[in-house]
């Protein structure tokens, strides 16, 4: 999944989509993202809302 989000954020410095499909399911999960705030770190963290975790 991590490389699929970098590949978006490279391509998309702006608000991208980052929806994934399977195996990839975090809905309802939480998870925890260091660095969260700003670089991949943010682009991680919004991918995983995007797809339903609790970040």
């Amino acid at each position: 999944m991590l490389d699929k989000v970098c590949a978006a954020f490279h391509r998309h410095r702006t608000s991208a989509d980052l929806s994934l499909t399977s195996p990839f399911r975090v809905q309802g999960k939480l998870v925890l993202v260091t660095g969260g705030g700003s670089g991949i770190g943010k682009m991680v963290s919004t991918g995983f809302t995007q797809n339903g975790a609790k970040v």
